[in-house]
Parts: C-alpha cells; sequence; structure tokens
C-alpha cells in the first residue's frame, strides 16, 4: 500500500502535458500529441457546422434536386479547399500545426468544413429560389463565357501562377478577377451579400486559431489576416455559381 501511495505521488508530479493511462503491470506514460486530437477547434466546428448542414439537407429534402445539388457542391468544395490546401502547405504558405498529417499533409477537418459550406450554400439559393426573393438573374448569358469574363480568368491565372510559385503575396491579385468573372455569368445582388459574409466569418475566427497555433501563416500580421479573408468573397462566389448551374441542370 505504501508503495502504491509512493507511486501515486510521483505520478501527480507529472508535467500537465502527458498523460498516462493504466496497463499491466505498469504505466505507460503518453505524450500530449494524441490527447489533443480530441482538443481541436476546427473539429468542433465541423461538428456544428456539420450539423446545420444536416438540417439543411432535411429541409430540402422535399426537392431531391437540391439536395443533390447540395452535396455535389459539397464535394466539389471539398476537392476544390483540398487542392487549394496541399499547394499552400507544400509551398510553405500556411500550416495547421496542431492537427494531424491526414491526407498528403493537408488535414481533413478543413476541406470537409468546406463540404459543408457547399451544403449550406445550397440552402442559402433553396431558400432564395424557393422565396421569390431574387432580384434579377439574366439567364440568357449563363453558362457562355464572354469576352470580359475570358480577360478576367486569364488574368487571374497568371497571378495565380505568380502567388504559388512565390513570386508575389497577395491573394487578391487573383482572386478578385476571378471572382468577378463568376459574378458576370451570375448577376444576381443577393449572390453578393451571401458572398460577402464568409469574409467576415473567416476573419474573426483566424483571429482566433492563429494564436492558439492551430494555424499558421507565413509572416502572419494584419495585412495578411485581411488578404486571407477577402479571399472567401471569391470562394464563395464560385459556390455559389457552381451551385447555381447544378440546381438548374437537376431541374
Amino acid at each position: 500500500m505504501e508503495e502504491l501511495d509512493a507511486l501515486l505521488g510521483k505520478l501527480n508530479r507529472i508535467p500537465k502535458q502527458y498523460y498516462y493511462e493504466l496497463k499491466e503491470p505498469a504505466y505507460r506514460f503518453v505524450s500530449d500529441k494524441k490527447a489533443r486530437l480530441m482538443e481541436q477547434p476546427m473539429w468542433a466546428i465541423d461538428l456544428a457546422v456539420g450539423l446545420v448542414a444536416l438540417v439543411s439537407l432535411v429541409l430540402m429534402s422535399g426537392h431531391m434536386f437540391y439536395v443533390w445539388a447540395a452535396i455535389l457542391t459539397g464535394i466539389l468544395a471539398f476537392f476544390f479547399d483540398y487542392v487549394v490546401e496541399y499547394a499552400g502547405i507544400v509551398n510553405g504558405k500556411w500550416e495547421y500545426p496542431r492537427s494531424g498529417k491526414g491526407f498528403m499533409n493537408v488535414p481533413l477537418e478543413v476541406p470537409l468544413m468546406f463540404f459543408f459550406g457547399g451544403i449550406l450554400a445550397t440552402f442559402l439559393l433553396f431558400v432564395i429560389m424557393e422565396t421569390g426573393a431574387m432580384v434579377y438573374l439574366d439567364m440568357t448569358a449563363f453558362g457562355v463565357l464572354t469576352l470580359p469574363q475570358v480577360f478576367l480568368i486569364v488574368l487571374a491565372a497568371v497571378f495565380m501562377v505568380q502567388y504559388f510559385t512565390g513570386r508575389i503575396k497577395s491573394l487578391m491579385f487573383w482572386a478578385l478577377p476571378l471572382g468577378l468573372a463568376a459574378y458576370i455569368s451570375f448577376p444576381e445582388p443577393w449572390l453578393l451579400v451571401l458572398s460577402i459574409i464568409p469574409v467576415y466569418i473567416d476573419y474573426y475566427l483566424e483571429k482566433r486559431l492563429v494564436p492558439s497555433n492551430d494555424i499558421s501563416y507565413e509572416g502572419y500580421d494584419e495585412d495578411v489576416a485581411i488578404n486571407v479573408a477577402v479571399s472567401y468573397f471569391t470562394v464563395a462566389l464560385l459556390v455559389f455559381v457552381f451551385s447555381y448551374a447544378v440546381i438548374q441542370f437537376l431541374s
């Protein structure tokens, strides 16, 4: 009994970053690296957003083409973000120190968040279209690239290559023209309103995730925070445009 008390006394002096579990015939010490997997804020965000996305699917279940459009949009958003995350991590633009390696160094909780976001984007279109809240929408030009759009897409491609090769540091040089090209295909004022919201969400969310070391950017400062946040305007525009195209195709 005295030996057990002595052992427990030693265990009480173990630093908090270590955890232990009882194994016969002795204790095995486990690093906090595994324990932190259950303490990831991004997984908590995924859970919350995922529950909302599930509810939105239920609400759209009376119109199954919206449900399928939501799932397809979510899948596209998942792979789109995965490619961007992979390019950014490989090129040292950002990293996720507290996350696991995931698949090919990309933590899956991040693109999973985009999957749920794609579903929610479709749900917002569902609400706008089914309630008749759309202001106007010129469908005659939808899906047809105009000359200004071609110019904007080429401009975006040029600066996108320069960004991922490290020649420039601003996302806006390619995100802005790409977003404008997407909007020309879908001239709906509500689209601009809904697409600006993720900018503020990302800005304040990353302000919490960076200090906790859940995400780390090269040379992070206020300019980087704004730069990254504004890029979500373009991402949202692209997701809405794709979702609307799928809805029209399935309906």
